[in-house]
Order: structure tokens, then C-alpha cells, then sequence
């Protein structure tokens, strides 16, 4: 496979908030204006005054109690145990727990699965654990005064279905971060090879393979170092949990799933209360085939998904999922979206404190790396006004980098972008 190009996207330009500045993006796409009060949080507003507000991809439809639940690992695993969705066995243990780890082993058998109790991207995971050996070092790394959880390893490979309401809207396949040898390049070289190709995609730029101790560790078990130079073709894995803030690869399958899975994901989400985007990790064998013919088991639920990770994946068709979302919590709450638009002309204000002109310096140098033109900027030490055009997403990164000027510019409380009528 080869790897997409997204060419010079204005979000790469943002080295964090790719989310927000992706969704924002969107909003301004179906004529609605932002409200942009940090770089993580903004309000898209429509013409007669309805809104929705947003925390990266987390809306306001989503409710704490259900974030909660979903980001405490061992409360979202009891949930579906109660609504019969298909999960692997689990269990909350203790602080310094490791005996109480072993009597699950003694129940379940090797291999198991580490992870820390709250956190996202595989941050700690350590999968298919066959030794107390293994177990202790993994238990070492993720234990906490709340304790951690251990979990039966099943077989399968590794899905992200996104479900936003009642629906999938996005579905690829992840592959644990990893490199292709050519017969000349060491792994250390490889990843950094690799790690170019992952630097021109929006989502994964600021995700890169890190050459951690959980990767020394995983290559150590397979007698490995960094030195070792792969044959031509020979794959090698770097880490055993596949998630893409951890380097690994995401390949789009949402058109090819089996739509027995699909429902499987949505009655996953379905056990969380009111929580209106969620990713659902899932564990199977064919994607392709229904879920009656193979075994299925949901490992993790994550209720600040990467939407940007379905928009800009490495490998496959590239979909529309912030827009498709957006679409979703609109038909919900009565907010008025206007046809699509791939250019237009917007009108940016912003409020705060600035030093002599330097704000409309500041501004023009965005505009210029984001392709936006400046066609007038006018301002006083409280207050700017900016006409701008260009596309809704080049125009949503300038409205999160004009966020953030240096002393010597000035201070900006808030700013709110406009598309022309």
C-alpha cells in the first residue's frame, strides 16, 4: 500500500488541536460562524442564534457522567458486561496488586493484557503478557494509588469504529507501529523514514514512532535492537499495542466492514449515558465477514476519538467524518447548516489587548503560510477587524494560530470568524 498525500494542508501548520481546528473547519464549510475562545474550544453558531460548542471532538451533547464512565476502563468494561455486548474478561486490581494479577491468570490462563486504569492512546498498554516475568514489568509501568487493569489478551486484529449518535460514520483498521526493511537501513534509520512519511499527514504529524523503552522492551523480546538491519520486505513490529498516538498505522475499511459489526459498535456506545461520539476498539478476525461467524470482543472505549484519524488516514480512501458528524448533532439540536462551500470570504474579529500594529503583522504572516489572502485589516488597542478569504479549513487554522501572538503583539481574550452571507 502507499501512504497518502495530503500535499501542504493548512493543518499541518498546528502542532496540537488538529481535532478542534478539523471539526471548526467543518462548521465554517456549512456557512455556520465560530466563536474561538482557546485553541481546544469553540462555538459553531448559525444564523438564527442556535449553537454547539466543542471541546476538541467532544461536543456538548456529552455529558460528564458519561465521559466519566467511558474514560474509567473498568466502568465502561462492567457496562457492557451488563448490556451484553462482547468483551474480553477484565478486572479493576489494586494498588501493587501483582498477586491479585497472578489468581487472574490462574483463571483465565496467558496470555493477558496491562493497561492503566484512565488514559488514551495506548499510553501503557502492554498486550499478550506471557510470564509473571512480563507481567511484573508491565504491572511496574501503569500502576497507580487507584491500581490498574488486567484483561484476558484475545486473538484478532485491531478496528476503530467511530460512532457518532446511531451511526458508524468511520471505521479503519490499525496496524502497531512498525517498519519495512530494504536490506540497508537499521530500524533506527527506518523510523526515522517512517516518521517523515507520518510528518505530512495532519492527524499523525505530531504523532511520530518514538523510539521509547516500550519499544526497546518489545524488540528486546524478540532479540532485537535498534542496529539490526531487516531484509528487503521483512516487517517489523515496534510495539504490541496498535494505537496511532503510540505510531501506528491507520488503513480505512468503513465501505468493506460487515454491517453486523457495525451494530456491534453502536450498542457498545449505546451502554454509555449520554455520550454522543465514541470510539469503539474492537478485536476480530475478518472485517468483511459477520460477526455470527467469527469471535468479536470490544477491548477499550474512548470518548475523545480522533475524528481527524477518519478524515486523513494513512492508507485508503479518505472520508469526511468531521463533516458527517457535524451533520449528526445539527439534525439533533435544530442547528441550520447551509450548503457546503470549498471557498468563501469570512470576516475575523478579535478581542483583547494589542500593541501598535503589530496584530496585523502577526496576521498577515498566518494568512501567508495558511494560503489566506488579507484583503484588509483594521484595528485599535482592544479590538481587530480582518477580511479574509480563502477555504474553511486554511481559514480555521489561521483562526486558531491567530490565538496565540507573542508578547511583543499582544493578548487575544476571543475572536469570532464569520462567513460572508
Amino acid at each position: 500500500m502507499t501512504a497518502n498525500n495530503y500535499g501542504n494542508h493548512p493543518l499541518l501548520l498546528l502542532s496540537r488541536s488538529t481535532e478542534s481546528a478539523n471539526l471548526e473547519g467543518a462548521s465554517l464549510s456549512f456557512g455556520l460562524s465560530s466563536r474561538r475562545f482557546s485553541r481546544s474550544m469553540f462555538t459553531a453558531v448559525d444564523d438564527g442564534g442556535k449553537s454547539l460548542s466543542f471541546y476538541g471532538a467532544m461536543s456538548t451533547l456529552t455529558s460528564i457522567v458519561g465521559n466519566r464512565a467511558c474514560r474509567d476502563k473498568a466502568i465502561a468494561k462492567s457496562m457492557m458486561r451488563f448490556a451484553g455486548v462482547p468483551t474480553a474478561p477484565a478486572l479493576r486490581m489494586p494498588h501493587k496488586g501483582t498477586k491479585s494479577a497472578m489468581r487472574f491468570v490462574e483463571l483465565h490462563g496467558w496470555p493477558v493484557v496491562v493497561k492503566p486504569l484512565n488514559g488514551q492512546g495506548g499510553k501503557g498498554v502492554t498486550a499478550n503478557i506471557t510470564s509473571e516475568e512480563e507481567l511484573r514489568l508491565a504491572i511496574k509501568g501503569v500502576d497507580s494509588p487507584m491500581g490498574f487493569l488486567i484483561e484476558k489478551h484475545v486473538g484478532g486484529e485491531d478496528y476503530r469504529f467511530l460512532v457518532a449518535g446511531e451511526e458508524v460514520i468511520g471505521v479503519w483498521r490499525r496496524d502497531a507501529a512498525n517498519v519495512m526493511g530494504d536490506g540497508r537501513s537499521s530500524l533506527d534509520e527506518l523510523i526515522d523514514s517512517k516518521n517523515e512519511i507520518r510528518g505530512t499527514n495532519p492527524h499523525l504529524a505530531t504523532r511520530p514512532i518514538k523510539k521509547d523503552a516500550l519499544v526497546l522492551n518489545h524488540l528486546k523480546r524478540s532479540g532485537l535492537t535498534l542496529e539490526y538491519v531487516p531484509s528487503a520486505g521483512e516487517k517489523i513490529y515496534l510495539r504490541s499495542a496498535a494505537n496511532l498516538s503510540s505510531g501506528g498505522d491507520n488503513i480505512e475499511i468503513t465501505d468493506e466492514t460487515h454491517p453486523s459489526l457495525k451494530a456491534i459498535a453502536v450498542r457498545a456506545k449505546q451502554t454509555l449515558p449520554s455520550i454522543e461520539l465514541v470510539g469503539v476498539d474492537i478485536l476480530l478476525e475478518d472485517y468483511t465477514l459477520p460477526a455470527s461467524d467469527q469471535e468479536v470482543n470490544i477491548c477499550e472505549l474512548n470518548s475523545m476519538p480522533g475524528i481527524s484519524a477518519h478524515d486523513f488516514p494513512m492508507y485508503g480512501k479518505p472520508r469526511t467524518a468531521a463533516a458527517r458528524y457535524l451533520e449528526i448533532l445539527a439534525a439533533g439540536t435544530g442547528v441550520s447548516l447551509k450548503d457546503t462551500r470549498k471557498q468563501s470570504r469570512f470576516l475575523l474579529t478579535s478581542y483583547g489587548q494589542f500593541n501598535e500594529n503589530h496584530f496585523a503583522d502577526h496576521l498577515a504572516s498566518i494568512c501567508n503560510r495558511a494560503g489566506v489572502k488579507l484583503l484588509d485589516v483594521e484595528g485599535t488597542p482592544d479590538r481587530y477587524v480582518a477580511d479574509l478569504e480563502g477555504e474553511p479549513f486554511a481559514m480555521s487554522a489561521v483562526h486558531a494560530l491567530s490565538l496565540a501572538p507573542s508578547a511583543r503583539v499582544g493578548r487575544v481574550e476571543g475572536s469570532e470568524v464569520k462567513p460572508e452571507a
